[in-house]
């Protein structure tokens, strides 16, 4: 990889943290983002989580479901009890307040489209604007069936809290996927140049803030962590990997990702599975 860019990447990093939102859209410097599936394609979501639903072996009607990173709108809430859901909870930090004038005209329209009764909707959808780790924890009646999250746990700084956290929101025989992107999330960009800054530059000066913070976790983080907070029934399933970039940057990766094997590495995309168990699995793997 050249050298003209990192600098590039690194020029672009530091104008991020240092310049207000004004300037960066005026420099065309607003960061590149993953669009919120449940607020751009909620039909699309229903589908996937029904599918994962019927894999798991459970029909909607009996299922309870909690999504995390929902979005400012809660619009996949409708479309998920719409789906056959019998019941959606629905976290974000950034969630509008469900009396917000925009927020009751989005959600009064999204059940008139998806044929939901307002008052059903309002009944079998909870709204929780915070992060997971930091929510209370629920009573048990309130515990859920399955836990879903898409490109959210790469946002966030310690996962392993999250997964503390949501031991507490699963039932003993639920399960819950998260799908991560490992990249770079810079698509003019190598997808693991990220990995090439040591540890303290990266955090002080070159990672996105919060909400949209990188963590740079990879595979092997992921399973520790979800052994770690008694997630026993395991599986990651790597739907993407790219082993020519990963050699492209190899020689200038930084510690401790320089003496990790490509295997360890290559990854671009993956979903976890989980279950509760007091007994940790070895994780098995699916490859593309």
């Amino acid at each position: 990889m050249p050298p003209q860019a990192r600098i590039r990447f690194t020029a672009k990093a530091l104008l991020r943290r240092l310049l207000p939102p004004g300037a960066l859209r005026a420099l065309d410097l607003v960061r590149p983002g993953r669009a919120n599936a449940g607020e751009t394609r909620p039909q699309a979501l229903a589908a996937e989580l029904l599918d994962l639903t019927a894999r798991l072996g459970r029909t909607p009607g009996e299922t309870s479901l909690l999504l995390l990173g929902a979005g400012r709108y809660a619009l996949e809430g409708v479309h998920l009890l719409a789906a056959g859901f019998a019941r959606v909870t629905l976290a974000d930090p950034q969630l509008a307040p469900p009396d917000h004038p925009a927020h009751r005209r989005r959600l009064r329209e999204a059940c008139r489209r998806a044929g939901l009764p307002r008052a059903d909707a309002r009944a079998r959808l909870t709204l929780l604007r915070g992060t997971i780790e930091t929510l209370p924890a629920p009573r048990p009646e309130g515990r859920v069936d399955l836990i879903y999250s898409g490109s959210v746990l790469e946002h966030v700084a310690d996962p392993r809290a999250v997964f503390l956290a949501l031991r507490a929101w699963l039932r003993p025989d639920g399960a819950m996927a998260h799908c991560v992107d490992l990249t770079s999330h810079e698509r003019d960009h190598n997808p693991f140049i990220m990995l090439t800054f040591p540890e303290w530059l990266w955090r002080r000066a070159l990672s996105p803030r919060a909400p949209c913070l990188l963590n740079r976790w990879r595979v092997d983080d992921y399973e520790r962590a979800l052994a770690g907070a008694g997630f026993g029934g395991c599986r990651t399933e790597i739907h993407a990997t790219d082993p020519a970039a990963l050699a492209a940057v190899r020689p200038l990766l930084a510690p401790p990702y320089r003496h990790l094997p490509a295997s360890a590495l290559e990854a671009t995309c993956v979903t976890f599975h989980a279950a509760p168990g007091s007994a940790t699995e070895h994780p098995s793997r699916r490859n593309p």
